[in-house]
């Protein structure tokens, strides 16, 4: 992207500075964006790890406390 951009300016006759700092700026504000982008996405997505539910069951409730262990 920034080459591109960086070619595309010169090509146009524009200072190789402005070509340079425009090319690089093109380039990090598109990274920028897929980063957002790829952090919503992350954010948004289901958590599929753990226990499978069956459809039409609702999760059973996890007990406050565990069952004393059985003595011998």
């Amino acid at each position: 992207m920034a080459t591109s951009r960086t070619q595309s300016l010169l090509a146009d006759h524009a200072a190789a500075a402005h070509a340079l700092t425009a090319g690089f700026q093109r380039a990090l504000l598109l990274g920028s964006i897929f980063i957002l982008v790829a952090a919503v996405i992350g954010l948004r997505a289901t958590n599929t790890r753990g226990e499978e539910q069956q459809p039409g069951k609702e999760s059973q409730a996890v007990p406050d406390t565990l069952p004393e262990p059985a003595r011998a």
